[in-house]
């Protein structure tokens, strides 16, 4: 329940700074234009907690779906970008955010 709790933590700071909700809205904004110039948007999940992200062979194709992918859709689509999935181990979540 922690592991889900953190991730769901994640996903609200995530779409928290591209909302501009932080004390220096001029970096949310930079980091916005940033993800557009670069035409797309990095999600980094564990996709082992259904119904929030978990694997599904969808017409013979491995794919990561649930509701926290859909929320990263809708963002991506929103922004007017690719939105590009990468699964790794929970415990590897926080350490990769720190190089964006």
């Amino acid at each position: 329940m922690k592991k889900i709790i953190a991730l769901m933590l994640t996903m609200v700071m995530m779409v928290g700074l591209l909302a501009g909700c932080t004390s220096g809205a001029s970096e949310a904004t930079s980091k916005v234009d940033q993800i557009k110039s670069e035409g797309k948007i990095v999600l980094g999940t564990a996709a082992d907690y259904p119904p929030y992200e978990f694997h599904k062979e969808i017409d013979g194709q491995d794919q990561i779906v649930g509701f926290d992918i859909e929320i990263a859709k809708a963002i991506a689509e929103e922004l007017g970008v690719e939105l590009e999935i990468v699964d790794m181990k929970f415990e590897g979540l926080l350490p990769a955010t720190s190089i964006l």
